[in-house]
């Protein structure tokens, strides 16, 4: 992340039911699409329209699903 934040806006999110972040009730609030949104609203929040993601593990996995959903950004 550091290699990279001399030229890019690096953000690293923690991915809804893990660490500390919030940890919904309910399989259904977990729904990939649930997760995709959340990658979203971190691009957005940042004030950006298109992004490069790298995940890890899990977040390899949602990495790739955004892609695949919403190829544009």
């Amino acid at each position: 992340m550091e290699g990279l934040s001399d030229t890019h806006t690096v953000a690293a999110m923690g991915t809804r039911g893990y660490n500390k972040s919030d940890q919904p009730k309910g399989v259904e609030n977990y729904d990939m699409q649930f997760l995709i949104n959340d990658v979203a609203a971190v691009i957005e929040n940042e004030g950006h329209e298109k992004a490069v993601l790298i995940g890890h593990d899990w977040g390899g996995g949602i990495a790739w699903s955004f892609a695949a959903a919403r190829p544009a950004i």
